[in-house]
């Protein structure tokens, strides 16, 4: 945000009430009106500049409208935009999503409360550790994220049969499918089980009579035991 009318009225409001002693002191020293404002204006309204600081940067972290319009890569968008999305996510996804969302300002009001006239709540050197800790973790994650969720998935191998391999059955003639859908806002690969009834038995496995079709992806291997409806990842 360029230009915020909130913060122009206050600091307006606040430097009303400046005291006018320090300004005329300086003006016997020196002409120069920079040091005059950094001296005798600054240090009468830093309170006041902090406060405005931290409800402009509040004002622009919650911008909501301006993403959406501007910004067309999903990958771009703030967090208020995925929040604002609650109903295409888990809550496993939104609730933790909603505590990172809440630290940056936290961190910041922390960092600024000495400022703001309020007794700090705890050493600068600590938020200072705290806020590089935070924003260090959301880097590595940012680009790691990805690879750390699908280590934990199976990594399965899937092929269109018309014969079903003894090994891909499992209990109770079950068979899993490729089955891809929309999760958490972006398009994920799942197991599906299909229960199949064999037709015909033959050297390389069965023929089912139904349970699947032609078009279907059956999964031939898997690296780990499958569940249905569980995310897995596609190997070549």
């Amino acid at each position: 945000m360029v230009f915020s009318p909130f913060g122009l009225v206050v600091m307006h409001q606040y430097m009303k009430k400046i005291n006018n002693t320090a300004i005329e002191a300086l003006r016997l020293e020196t002409n120069s009106v920079i040091i005059i404002l950094l001296k005798g204006v600054v240090p009468q309204v830093k309170t006041c500049i902090m406060a405005v600081f931290l409800f402009t940067f509040a004002e622009c972290y919650n911008m909501l409208e301006q993403p959406m319009l501007f910004l067309k890569e999903d990958s771009l968008k703030t967090l208020p935009v995925f929040i604002s999305q609650a109903d295409k996510y888990d809550g496993s996804v939104l609730f933790p999503a909603a505590v990172i969302y809440m630290v940056p300002v936290f961190l910041l009001y922390l960092s600024l409360g000495k400022n703001l006239g309020e007794r700090p709540c705890m050493p600068p050197v600590i938020i200072c550790t705290i806020s590089i800790l935070f924003f260090g973790i959301m880097a590595f994650l940012t680009f790691k994220a990805r690879d750390i969720h699908e280590e934990g998935l199976p990594h399965v191998k899937y092929q269109k049969l018309e014969i079903i391999p003894k090994d891909a059955i499992h209990n109770n003639n079950q068979v899993f499918v490729i089955k891809t859908m929309v999760k958490n806002g972006e398009e994920r690969t799942f197991a599906e089980a299909r229960a199949i009834v064999p037709a015909e038995e033959t050297k390389e496995g069965y023929k089912p009579a139904s349970g699947i079709d032609i078009w279907d992806n059956v999964i031939i291997f898997s690296d780990r035991e499958l569940k249905d409806g569980q995310e897995v990842v596609i190997i070549k």
